[in-house]
């Protein structure tokens, strides 16, 4: 299975079920950030454990992570490693276990160790042989390895690996050439100390159709960003006093329905629009009384019928800009945007402006 295929799933328990293409690409986008995230702390040199849901499919993630090295970091070289089967019966990691974990780390690492006999196959000796392989890969190249099924080890043998990569990755030194990334599902992580912890979103379909049902049918963004216009403007409006219009009307009902139900009158509206020299645009107006957020209909030469991509656009219409009103445009989002948008808030914050 490619990556795209593996993206145009979701796997809920054992029934893998299409994903729509709003759903798609609400997937992307969240596996996208934890991806990005755990592409930063792997270069930290730090141990990261990956908490996942039950069902999510973690082995396509992590092929997916390590293309994503290969690309964005391509000095750091990944390993994928299954550590399942590595606990006895019980819960509990005999010499057989210790041995055997210690032996898919120095592999996947490439760093050979002495024979087992060379120390005593057990907890201590486990850390005495994780040193080794740490000391052994200093003059290899930086490598990740990117484990799954960690969720079958001991909360203890999780504390001593990353009390072991935290003494190898201090603040300020060089990170260790060795990175260590856990998938593990159902184990009290949180207990776990000198590791990063890296949440996978759960990607359940009732929870991406809630997402885009507050996106699409109530615009709570629009609604903020036109109180604090308002606001800016001198005006003690608060939330109760926007009048928001659902984008697509129906959607407690079920997503589907309500958007099956609503196209033909979208495409009906849009036609009857276009006909009369106009189009359709999602507005929010400000004025003494009150905001109100909908669809409206609007020339399309004027200047909110021109909007086209990510800009946002204010349009002042006072007294004195009447019949050519004042208007404000530039992207809504982006990280430069956002960073500039912040950076002057905190300017006029310490300056007391």
């Amino acid at each position: 299975m490619n990556r795209l295929d593996r993206r145009m799933i979701v796997v809920a328990g054992r029934r893998r079920v299409p994903l729509a293409p709003w759903e798609l690409a609400m997937e992307q986008r969240v596996r996208g950030a934890a991806a990005r995230r755990a592409r930063a702390m792997l270069r930290q040199g730090r141990m990261v454990l990956m908490r996942h849901p039950r069902w999510a499919d973690v082995p396509g993630f992590l092929h997916d992570l390590a293309e994503d090295l290969a690309v964005d970091a391509p000095e750091l070289l990944s390993t994928r490693l299954d550590l399942s089967n590595l606990v006895t019966q019980g819960g509990q990691v005999g010499p057989e276990g210790w041995a055997r974990l210690l032996s898919r780390l120095s592999e996947a690492a490439g760093v050979p160790l002495p024979t087992a006999a060379a120390w005593p196959m057990a907890r201590e000796g486990f850390r005495f042989g994780l040193h080794a392989v740490l000391e052994g890969s200093r003059e290899m190249p930086a490598r990740a390895l990117l484990a799954h099924g960690a969720h079958h080890l001991p909360v203890d043998v999780l504390q001593d690996l990353a009390n072991t990569w935290a003494k190898w990755s201090r603040p300020g030194a060089e990170p260790p050439s060795l990175r260590l990334l856990l998938a593990v599902r159902g184990a009290n992580v949180d207990a776990v100390e000198d590791a990063h912890l890296l949440s996978l979103p759960d990607w359940e379909l009732n929870e991406l159709t809630s997402y885009l049902t507050g996106w699409l049918g109530l615009a709570p963004d629009v609604a903020r960003k036109a109180l604090i216009v308002a606001r800016a403007m001198g005006l003690p409006l608060e939330p109760a006093d926007v009048a928001l219009s659902a984008f697509v009307p129906g959607l407690e009902a079920g997503l589907d329905g309500a958007l099956a139900d609503y196209a033909a009158p979208l495409a009906a509206a849009v036609a009857a629009a276009a006909a009369r020299g106009g189009v359709l645009r999602y507005v929010a107006t400000i004025r003494a009384d009150g905001v109100q957020v909908g669809l409206r209909e609007v020339p399309s030469d004027s200047a909110i019928g021109s909007l086209r991509g990510p800009d946002n656009l204010l349009q002042f219409r006072t007294r004195r800009y009447r019949d050519y009103p004042l208007v404000i445009r530039g992207p809504g989002a982006g990280a430069e945007v956002t960073a500039a948008g912040v950076l002057g808030d905190l300017i006029r914050v310490a300056t007391g402006s």
